[in-house]
């Protein structure tokens, strides 16, 4: 028997509307931190690219960063 699985994921925008603190709510479109099953989509035109500062820990399944943007990862930040 062979058992086949889909996996729906979500997609969390980022919009960076608010800083480019990862853990700001303000800055995500579900108004939620994503999490280890989500998909994160880093869209262009934003107002704030998203940082992942010392001491976060950021969760996600995929993320994806269009061109012209760019995600942070300072040192301490996972």
């Amino acid at each position: 028997i062979l058992d086949v699985t889909t996996k729906v994921r979500n997609v969390v925008t980022w919009d960076g509307s608010e800083s480019g603190e990862w853990n700001n709510l303000d800055n995500w479109s579900t108004g939620n931190l994503p999490t280890a099953e989500d998909v994160v989509s880093i869209r262009a035109s934003v107002s704030n690219d998203p940082v992942i500062g010392n001491g976060t820990v950021a969760l996600a399944a995929v993320i994806q960063v269009n061109n012209g943007n760019s995600l942070t990862i300072v040192e301490g930040g996972k």
